[in-house]
């Protein structure tokens, strides 16, 4: 089976394709791997501070940054470390750059994975699942 990669190196390169991996080198991606494995029931990416806590609510903690500072009224920032126990039930995070390019492949293609090292096993098994054949 032929695959064909294209690697958008920034948000703003448009990538249109049937799976799509995002990748955050800095920290958004592995804290999201961080926050599934401890238990958190889902992780809601939000691209503005405004749209986090619109989601606001009972068992929802918001987490996120904005140029490496923790946003004021956040319950948490976007180190993995600080999702290594379970604080609430759902997560809803923004970082400055890593959910908005989750944000713009959701547009752009039919699945979204999010990929860091720490699942890097788990994200080859669905991305290989997910490719159309």
């Amino acid at each position: 089976m032929a695959v064909t990669l294209h690697v958008a190196l920034d948000p703003r390169d448009p990538a249109p394709a049937d799976v799509a991996i995002v990748v955050d080198c800095i920290r958004a991606t592995t804290t999201i791997s961080h926050a599934l494995a401890t238990g958190y029931s889902s992780v809601t990416c939000v691209g503005e501070v405004a749209d986090a806590h619109a989601e606001r609510a009972e068992g929802v903690l918001l987490g996120g940054e904005r140029h490496g500072v923790l946003i004021e009224g956040f319950d948490l920032g976007n180190s993995p470390a600080e999702y290594s126990e379970q604080k609430g039930d759902r997560l809803v995070l923004t970082t400055t750059n890593g959910t908005r390019a989750i944000l713009q492949s959701v547009d752009e293609a039919t699945t979204v994975l999010v990929g860091a090292l720490v699942n890097a096993q788990a994200l080859a098994d669905a991305a290989l699942a997910a490719a159309p054949t």
